[in-house]
């Protein structure tokens, strides 16, 4: 006891002492309202440790709706600079000293490519990468879309047939995505392979852990995170997916050596690989290493894969959710493709105009990438505030596209033709950016909606969606990517084929 008595005061002379210093480190934000409840050194991390994920979800968007402008959240001794005020996101993702993304897209070990990578590795990757998705490559996708579209419709069919008309679409869209994306970026039929469950399951998982370490204070020191049973868990379900592509990377290499002047080959009618951009141009006047080539395309089979899926599953839920909407989109696409499986043109796409507002509505309401964080190059002013350089600032997309002081007291409901251009009028300009904002905004943008154009046309099509959900019943789930926890299910019914 009398040693208790003794240590008891230095320890918390210490902790004083320690969270005055950060105090004084961060003095410059001091005049801004914060997240509470906050605590000496562990900030705000009592809120998140150990908590489920919906409720890590809720208390992390909540105080992006209390506050107009900045404010501060603290993951243990980490100050973030936060904020969901469209001017100042816009400010911070077109700045050019605030291109560099900070420690906690570190553990998703993809360091080497153009989601994770640091400020010089990015800048040269995607100027050579750019092209990768200029307009006539986006349009050689559409044949891989369709095929993919079609199977999806077909494998639908099978799950009604088999298992009744509620189906959880996110799966089966998920699949079909996954062969998207990996028949345009390492030119592979994935789903004729085995074991693209278990792929898909431990992506989930592992960005799933990866997100959960964001929020979780105490597992932010490697040396610490390696004896932790999620850090375990995290590594297997990565290998595992490592493993399956590998194979693959090693058989797109081979067979490159067997082509010939690649930059001569000017045939846009056939789908132009990612990968094989990846393997013909170079960087910073070098070509990309193996480990670069790796991270970009686990990265681009990732983000092309999980947010397409989620974006396509939201539609589908939104669409059932609200019939009368459902049925314009439906009409819409009989008008543009009379015709059963008609050849599918970049022109016929840009003629669905009421789908486009339908899917913005959908991105606004459920953008598959809810949260954004940058760091300070060098010291800047943004928003009215002096930031110093290193300063860690994250921002919520999210909780911008829900403002009511933007969108209206109606911000929570489905509405797409709040996007009709009398309805914009005096808007700002930056409250919506689903796929971020700036140089370093998502280089698929365009990609994704035109694959998601294809899959709802082929969707709306082929069935009639319902739900008993509401938009009241969505519960959403903290993850790298925006999850529901409430599911996807949805009743499917077949509509007479024209």
């Amino acid at each position: 006891m009398f040693w208790f008595w003794t240590v008891a005061p230095f320890v918390v002379l210490v902790i004083w002492l320690v969270h005055m210093w950060i105090l004084e480190c961060n003095r410059f934000a001091a005049h801004l309202p914060k997240m509470e409840p906050y605590y000496p050194i562990i900030g705000n991390g009592l809120l998140f440790i150990g908590k489920p994920r919906t409720v890590m979800f809720d208390a992390f968007i909540k105080p992006f709706g209390q506050f107009e402008r900045w404010f501060q959240i603290w993951l243990g001794p980490k100050l973030l600079l936060s904020s969901s005020h469209p001017d100042i996101m816009q400010a911070v993702l077109t700045h050019p000293d605030c291109l560099e993304k900070p420690f906690l897209y570190d553990f998703a070990k993809l360091e080497h490519g153009l989601f994770g990578g640091r400020y010089h590795t990015w800048k040269t990757q995607r100027k050579a990468l750019n092209p990768s998705f200029n307009v006539r490559i986006l349009n050689s996708f559409i044949p891989v879309f369709i095929k993919c579209s079609n199977l999806l419709v077909s494998n639908l069919e099978k799950a009604i047939d088999q298992g009744g008309k509620t189906v959880s679409v996110l799966p089966h869209i998920s699949k079909c995505t996954l062969e998207m994306v990996c028949g345009t970026t390492i030119g592979y039929d994935v789903l004729e392979r085995s074991g693209k469950d278990t792929l898909l399951h431990n992506l989930d998982r592992c960005f799933e852990l990866v997100a959960k370490r964001m929020l979780s204070v105490h597992q932010y020191v490697d040396v610490l995170y390696r004896f932790m049973q999620d850090c375990a868990e995290e590594a297997q379900c990565r290998n595992l997916c490592y493993g399956y592509f590998d194979s693959i990377l090693d058989s797109i290499k081979n067979r490159l050596k067997n082509v010939n002047d690649m930059e001569e080959q000017e045939d846009f009618k056939k789908p132009q690989i990612f990968a094989n951009q990846l393997l013909s141009v170079k960087h910073n006047g070098n070509p990309f290493t193996d480990e670069e080539i790796a991270h970009n395309i686990y990265t681009i089979i990732v983000a092309g894969n999980d947010t397409t899926a989620l974006q396509v599953s939201h539609t589908c839920l939104f669409l059932a959710m609200h019939p009368e909407i459902q049925e314009r989109v439906y009409q819409e696409v009989m008008e543009v493709f009379p015709i059963t499986d008609q050849e599918i043109e970049m022109d016929d796409l840009k003629k669905l105009s009421y789908m486009e507002r339908v899917l913005k509505e959908s991105l606004r309401l459920a953008p598959s990438g809810p949260n954004i964080a940058r760091q300070a190059m060098h010291d800047i002013e943004i928003g009215g505030l002096a930031i110093p350089s290193g300063s860690l600032i994250v921002l919520s997309i999210y909780a911008m596209q829900r403002r009511k002081d933007i969108w209206g007291p109606d911000a929570d409901c489905f509405d797409p033709d709040r996007f009709l251009p009398d309805r914009s009028v005096g808007r700002n300009a930056n409250a919506l950016m689903a796929f971020s904002a700036g140089s370093r905004n998502c280089i698929g943008g365009r990609y994704a909606m035109i694959g998601m154009k294809i899959m709802l046309s082929y969707i709306v099509r082929r069935f009639r969606m319902s739900t008993k959900q509401t938009m009241a019943d969505l519960t959403f789930r903290f993850d790298v990517t925006l999850k529901l926890e409430s599911g996807y299910e949805v009743c499917l019914e077949k509509r007479t084929m024209i």
